[in-house]
């Protein structure tokens, strides 16, 4: 073999060479990586429901995290009520906002707050026992109500029932003290009373009365009751007490007006009213007595029968020698601040076998003592005659 035969490559081989060659020139170099994909695709620029998930790495940011208000590039943090950027690591910038201090501190305070569904209990079905409770909290609240007792009596009272009857099972379960008390008398006994007085409104005819507080506090009252009459009830109940503006008749119809609208009472059943004797109340133009003939003609008012009967006394006592509420007033005085002259008008009690009972105060301003006082008066006029003669 020559040696130009030796150094001659082969015609195939030289073929395989110019392929490699020409490819290797066409071809274009890979893209460089950028760095979200250095990352491992961690970022997505978005915030994303499945990171909200159960499903989502064991449940981890479930009820952490949430969409945030300022848009789909951040996520909210709940610990730290604020929203974190994920636009440049997606997943990862919480998972390094989770790992600072700052965030720490938060849920660790957070731990220490209770979650609103504990405070609710699944309904369950009661059980006789607890039943038996159940109706006497009830009960109890509804007599706490109706005899006008402050509610403080519950603290002392379910400790009293419990001890009393050790071997009770519902005695036992009996729990009704004066926040829970209230919250029965106040949102469960008031509404349902009140909505069959209001029931009662809307099927039949009814009588109004109206009357406003007195100009010591700062708001006034307004009370508005209802005279019903029905083959179950004929009884006097409240309706509603609520603050109008100001003290005119404006206002007064106003409130009325707003709760028989509120609670589709129609005008026309109302057929009495009665009120003070103002002439806010029942003057001839711009009171509130006008205004409800606007609304229902046939209505009738004569007034208030006890303040037109108080007038009458007061102009028929004026023929008195003197003055009958100054001497009520006199004789109260006389004893209010002698214990020696309590002690000898209880001898005269004694001798003239009368009732011991204590001399009552009138107020003028509060006419309806004015009776009381002097029934009192009169049961102790055998032993005062007696007293002041011997003094």
């Amino acid at each position: 073999m020559s040696a130009c035969t030796y150094f001659d490559p082969p015609q195939a081989h030289l073929s395989s060479l110019f392929v490699i060659f020409k490819m290797a020139s066409c071809s274009t170099p890979p893209a460089k990586k950028t760095k979200l994909e250095e990352k491992g695709n961690r970022g997505t620029g978005r915030h994303r429901k499945e990171w909200e998930s159960p499903s989502f790495e064991k449940r981890k940011y479930t009820g952490w995290i949430k969409a945030s208000p300022e848009g789909p590039t951040h996520s909210f943090c709940v610990p730290c009520r604020k929203s974190i950027k994920v636009t440049a690591s997606g997943i990862f910038d919480l998972k390094s906002h989770f790992a600072t201090q700052g965030h720490k501190n938060c849920v660790a305070k957070l731990k220490t707050y209770r979650w609103m569904d504990e405070y609710f209990q699944p309904v369950r079905e009661l059980t006789p026992c607890k039943s038996n409770a159940s109706l006497a909290e009830v009960m109890f609240c509804h007599f706490v109500a109706e005899h006008n007792l402050p509610p403080s009596v519950a603290d002392h009272f379910s400790d009293l029932v419990s001890t009393l009857s050790p071997d009770s099972k519902s005695a036992q379960d009996f729990a009704c003290k004066r926040t829970k008390t209230t919250m029965i008398i106040k949102e469960s006994l008031a509404p349902a009373y009140t909505e069959k007085v209001i029931e009662a409104c809307r099927k039949g005819p009814f009588s109004s009365m109206v009357d406003e507080s007195n100009d010591k506090n700062t708001e006034k009252r307004l009370v508005i009751l209802a005279r019903i009459f029905d083959w179950e009830m004929s009884q006097t109940r409240l309706l509603d007490m609520p603050i109008p503006a100001s003290g005119k008749a404006t206002d007064i119809f106003a409130k009325i007006d707003n709760f028989m609208r509120l609670h589709n009472i129609p005008w026309e059943n109302v057929v009495g009213f009665a009120s003070d004797n103002c002439n806010t109340m029942v003057g001839r133009d711009n009171s509130v007595l006008s205004r409800l003939k606007e609304k229902s003609p046939n209505v009738f008012s004569i007034g208030c029968i006890c303040h037109l009967a108080n007038l009458c006394v007061k102009a028929g006592v004026k023929a008195l020698p003197m003055k009958l509420d100054d001497f009520l007033v006199n004789i109260f005085y006389f004893f209010h601040n002698s214990s020696k002259s309590l002690t000898d008008f209880k001898e005269f009690q004694q001798f003239t076998e009368v009732e011991e009972e204590k001399i009552l105060k009138h107020c003028p301003t509060r006419w309806l003592s004015l009776e009381k006082v002097g029934n009192k008066t009169l049961s102790q006029l055998p032993a005062l005659k007696s007293y002041f003669a011997s003094h």
